[in-house]
This record gives C-alpha cells, sequence and structure tokens, in this order.
C-alpha cells in the first residue's frame, strides 16, 4: 500500500511538472570584467562554465516566480559595507590566514558540504528528536523540500541578475574596486574550493534561511535542538549541534566566510531570500 501511495503521488507531480523549465538548455554566459563583475576563478576553474544558470528558468513550485523575491543587491564598492565585507573574508578565509582559528577552520571546511545533503539528513535527526507522527512527517518533509526547492530557483535569479564577483577575484583587483580601505593581495588563495557560480547571494544563506523559517513556524519556536555530522570527503569531521535556528544560520555565514567563499552581507541576504520564501 505504502508503494501504491508512492507511486501515485509521484506521477501526480510529473504529471503536473511537462515543460517547467527544467530540461531547458541554460542560455549562453559571457564572463564580465572589470570591478564587480564575476569572472572565472583560474585556480579552481580553468575550463568551467558557471553552473546552475538554467534553474532561473524553472517554474517554482509554491512561490509566483524566480524573481519574487529577488535580492536587494551587494553593497557599493565605495561604500563602508564593502570594505569591511572584503577585510573579513580576505583575513579569515585565506588559505595561509593568521587570524582564523582552528575551530574556524573546521566550521568552514565542515560547511563545504552540498547544503541539499546535510540539509535532509538534518530533517531526519530533527524529526526523530521531535517524535513526529508519520502524518506530521509527512507534511514537515513536504514543507521543508518544496520550500528548499523553490529557494534555490530563487537563489539563482538572484546569482545570475547581479554577478557579482567572488573574494579571490576582488582581493586580487582591490586597487581597482575604488576603495582606499581594499589593499588588493595578488597572492591571496581561499581556504576551500570556490563554487563555479557567482557570488552574491551565498546559496548556503537561502538554503539556511529557509529550513529555519519552516521549522521555526512549524514548531512554533526558534529553540530547537540542529545536529548532523558533516560528510566531507578526505576529511574527518565532528558533530555540528546548533540550539536555536538563528544560530544554525549565523554559524553558516561565518563558515562560508572562514571558507574564502562569500562576504558576509551575501550570507545575510540570502537568509532573507530564504525566511521570504
Amino acid at each position: 500500500q505504502g508503494l501504491a501511495i508512492g507511486d501515485e503521488v509521484g506521477n501526480g507531480i510529473l504529471l503536473e511538472r511537462p515543460g517547467d523549465g527544467l530540461d531547458a538548455p541554460p542560455p549562453l554566459y559571457v564572463f564580465g570584467s572589470g570591478p564587480g563583475a564575476y569572472q572565472r576563478i583560474p585556480i579552481f576553474q580553468p575550463r568551467m562554465d558557471p553552473i546552475l544558470q538554467a534553474l532561473i528558468g524553472v517554474r517554482p513550485f509554491t512561490i509566483s516566480s524566480a524573481s519574487q523575491f529577488r535580492a536587494d543587491g551587494p553593497p557599493c564598492l565605495d561604500s563602508a559595507e564593502w570594505a569591511e565585507d572584503y577585510n573579513e573574508v580576505k583575513s579569515l578565509g585565506a588559505s595561509n590566514s593568521l587570524t582564523r582559528t582552528a575551530a574556524q577552520t573546521q566550521l568552514a571546511i565542515s560547511y563545504t558540504e552540498n547544503a541539499m545533503n546535510y540539509y535532509t539528513r538534518i530533517f531526519r535527526n530533527v524529526s526523530a528528536a521531535q517524535g513526529l507522527s508519520l502524518e506530521d512527517n509527512a507534511r514537515l518533509f513536504a514543507m521543508l523540500s518544496l520550500a528548499q526547492a523553490d529557494s534555490f530557483i530563487a537563489i539563482f535569479d538572484s546569482k545570475y541578475h547581479f554577478n557579482f564577483w567572488r573574494p579571490y577575484t576582488a582581493i586580487h583587483a582591490g586597487d581597482t574596486d575604488g576603495s582606499s580601505l581594499t589593499d588588493p593581495d595578488t597572492s591571496w588563495t581561499p581556504l576551500a574550493v570556490t563554487p563555479p557560480h557567482p557570488e552574491y547571494p551565498a546559496a548556503h544563506g537561502v538554503q539556511s534561511g529557509t529550513v529555519a523559517e519552516i521549522l521555526r513556524t512549524f514548531f512554533g519556536t526558534k529553540r530547537i535542538t540542529i545536529a548532523f555530522t558533516p560528510v566531507v570527503p578526505g576529511y574527518t569531521a565532528g558533530e555540528i549541534t546548533h540550539h536555536s535556528t538563528d544560530d544554525m544560520i549565523e554559524e553558516v555565514i561565518k563558515g562560508r566566510i572562514f571558507g574564502g567563499m562569500h562576504y558576509r552581507t551575501s550570507g545575510r541576504h540570502g537568509a532573507i531570500i530564504g525566511r521570504k520564501v
């Protein structure tokens, strides 16, 4: 009976989704140039085109359009906010950082795992800890999965709309952004591999904001224990435990800064999109 219900639901979803855009070829991407523009990262992406661009054309499940909650935009390059973001990731996210602690390095590596993977484990852990019924599990997992799918569509709409540069590019060209507070370092490399798509906003941030809001709404509180063990090839990670949804979001934002992949503003703006979705 369970298999029969699964077949019925799966076929129903497939009947509703033909022509949803998932199979459409992505538009041709042309890299930008100059201050603020996303550019290929030569040490990680010498021949790789940006990925997941096709998501911006996928019909969402629950929101009206991919651009419904488009981000406000990254900081202006002559702003104090930009200089703070730049210098924070330059110091804490460098592969040879002298300011990042061992615990921060562990957090950075832990959050290099694909967010979709570890959040699936978190869903199960939270469910087991809360002792949910079969019916409540079905509802919670549906809410989380659909919201995650739509937040991913939304975040890549913003990413490819703004096409903002990654820390590697910005820090190598810090003398071109018009700010006197961003000294360049042409030898700078990030701790972790930079994903091949534009920087702003942070995808891990939007996924965290989405999951946090669903859990807060479902359980009626932010005070939820969220625990999981990251799975990172070649690295033995310890369990990560958060005692509130706000703590989870903040730790994810920090982890992506410590890895040298994102700026703080991008993580915060990503979490805002996630909450709205």
